[in-house]
């Protein structure tokens, strides 16, 4: 069955923080109208059309029972699409939002958003790729961050990205080893002769010793060199292009923390929007393009 699904393209915050009215523009020439999302290995190939009165949809063919799961793909892929290096996202990020009462079944192009401003965004869009792998987890966090209103809602989301590269089996592998743990059991044996702890305290010991999160690395390190290992530390921002060091994810880490027990840095939204946002725009990136490979 084929479905006409319209959608419009919406500003996350921005407006209001520099006191305008709501009104700012951003146009987008598609080179080609045409893409493929990749979902559950099966293809779905998309066409986005414009109508009679300027109303942008999507047009695609699929099963009726997976309309709304495709819709909540398609938000995501095209917000990233949209958003994908926007040098400067302390002005706002723009994603779309699918109408779904509005969606019918059938038989260049420039796109705005009007909010009141004096300010317009020219950006070309182009499909690199001919189709683009859904990764859900990952699609749908970037896709959160876009559209929250909030620099911590947007930190949150984000940061979520990361910890799930955290869980995956490629940071396993690389780190959970047994020569890479800080603890071994033969050090709880030693410690259970030597201590005079109680029951409660030995068990708590040796928990400790049979944690797997303590390595000989830390979590900044273990971080770091993953993200090096998957080649998405080359960012680019406003200010230009940058590798980022072992100390912009100590940084990024420890953000994360203060924002997390109701604090913040003074340089917070620096780093959310020059160093986090361009970061996870990489890994999804890659993870749309299937080079990510974290679960191989």
């Amino acid at each position: 069955m084929r479905f006409k699904i319209p959608f419009k393209i919406k500003t996350s915050h921005c407006i209001e923080r520099l006191k305008f009215k709501d009104r700012s523009e951003i146009k987008l020439k598609l080179k080609d109208n045409n893409f493929v999302i990749n979902y559950k290995n099966k293809n779905y190939k998309i066409k986005v059309e414009k109508d009679n009165n300027n109303i942008f949809y999507f047009e695609v063919e699929c099963e009726p029972e997976i309309i709304y799961k495709l819709c909540d793909i398609l938000e995501s892929v095209f917000s990233y699409l949209i958003d994908e290096k926007n040098l400067n996202r302390h002005y706002g990020n723009y994603f779309i939002k699918i109408d779904r009462f509005s969606i019918e079944t059938i038989g260049e192009y420039t796109i705005r958003d009007r909010l009141s401003m004096v300010s317009i965004k020219h950006k070309e869009l182009k499909f690199d790729e001919e189709e683009y792998v859904v990764e859900d987890f990952i699609l749908q966090a970037y896709y959160e961050a876009l559209r929250a209103p909030s620099p911590k809602m947007k930190y949150f989301n984000l940061f979520l990205i990361l910890e799930y590269i955290e869980n995956s089996k490629k940071y396993k592998d690389m780190f959970l080893k047994e020569e890479n743990f800080l603890f071994k059991e033969k050090d709880f044996e030693k410690c259970e002769k030597c201590l005079n702890f109680n029951e409660e305290q030995l068990k708590r010991l040796k928990q400790l010793c049979r944690n797997k999160s303590f390595t000989k690395q830390s979590r900044k390190e273990k971080l770091y060199l993953i993200l090096k290992e998957l080649k998405v530390l080359e960012i680019h921002t406003i200010q230009g292009k940058i590798e980022l060091k072992e100390k912009d994810i100590k940084e990024i880490i420890e953000n994360r923390n203060k924002i997390f027990h109701s604090s913040q840095s003074s340089d917070f939204e620096n780093i959310l929007w020059f160093r986090l946002f361009p970061l996870c725009e990489n890994i999804v990136t890659k993870s749309l393009k299937g080079e990510l490979c974290i679960e191989k």
